[in-house]
């Protein structure tokens, strides 16, 4: 099963920077397949990050089995990103 990290963004770079390895890393040593998307909002309007999500997800819906939305300034430290047992 292949995972979707999708992660709502907007001006914060300093996050990103250290957001990708890490999550790359750290779901490296748990999942097989995964692809991380970063779905960005460009414009000045109040952030949406549930419109973001729903973005993603339109776009990995074909190419991915289950999601996992995150925020660009969480670091996991003890998070299980398997396949749920139930939807």
């Amino acid at each position: 099963m292949k995972l979707a990290v999708i992660v709502p963004y907007r001006n914060r770079e300093e996050h990103l920077i250290k957001f990708i390895p890490y999550i790359t890393n750290y779901l490296s040593n748990q999942i097989k397949e995964y692809k991380i998307v970063i779905v960005e909002q460009s414009n000045e309007e109040k952030f949406n990050r549930g419109t973001l999500i729903n973005i993603g997800f339109d776009l990995v819906k074909s190419e991915c089995d289950y999601i996992a939305p995150h925020d660009v300034d969480l670091l996991p430290e003890d998070a299980d990103y398997s396949p749920p047992e139930q939807p």
